[in-house]
C-alpha cells in the first residue's frame, strides 16, 4: 500500500519544496528588490520593474505550484506548468553562468533547479503510470 502511495506523495513534497522556494524568493524580490539585488551579486538597477515583475511572477508560479500540489491528479495541467517552467529555468540559468559569467551562486541555483526538475519528472511519470493502471 505504501508503494501504490509513495509517487504522489513524493510528488506532493516535491511541489511543496518548489512553492516555498517560489513564493519565498518572489515576495523578496517584489518587495525587497535593491537589498535582495544586492545580496545576491547584482548591481540594483535605477528602475528596478523588471526585478519586481520578475519577484511577481515567481510568486505566481508559487501559487500555481500549490494548486498543483492539493490534487495533482485533477490539476495535471499545473503539475506539467512546473515541469516546463523548471527546464525552462534550468536552460536559463545555465546559459547566464555559461555564456554571461553570472555569478557563480547561480550555478547552485541552476543545479538546485535540475534537482527538482529530474525529482519531478520522476514522480509525475510514476504517479502517471499508477494512474493509468
Amino acid at each position: 500500500m505504501l508503494s501504490s502511495y509513495f509517487p504522489r506523495w513524493g510528488l506532493r513534497v516535491v511541489l511543496t519544496v518548489a512553492i516555498l522556494h517560489s513564493l519565498a524568493v518572489g515576495l523578496v524580490l517584489s518587495l525587497y528588490t535593491k537589498p535582495f539585488l544586492e545580496l545576491t551579486g547584482f548591481s540594483p538597477q535605477a528602475d528596478i520593474f523588471y526585478p519586481q515583475q520578475s519577484g511577481v511572477l515567481l510568486f505566481i508560479l508559487g501559487i500555481g505550484y500549490g494548486i498543483g500540489a492539493c490534487n495533482p491528479d485533477r490539476h495535471w495541467g499545473l503539475v506539467t506548468l512546473t515541469i516546463i517552467s523548471k527546464g525552462l529555468a534550468i536552460l536559463f540559468l545555465f546559459y547566464h553562468v555559461l555564456a554571461l559569467q553570472a555569478p557563480r551562486h547561480i550555478l547552485l541555483a541552476g543545479l538546485g533547479d535540475t534537482a527538482f526538475f529530474l525529482l519531478l519528472i520522476f514522480f509525475a511519470w510514476r504517479s502517471y503510470e499508477q494512474k493509468e493502471r
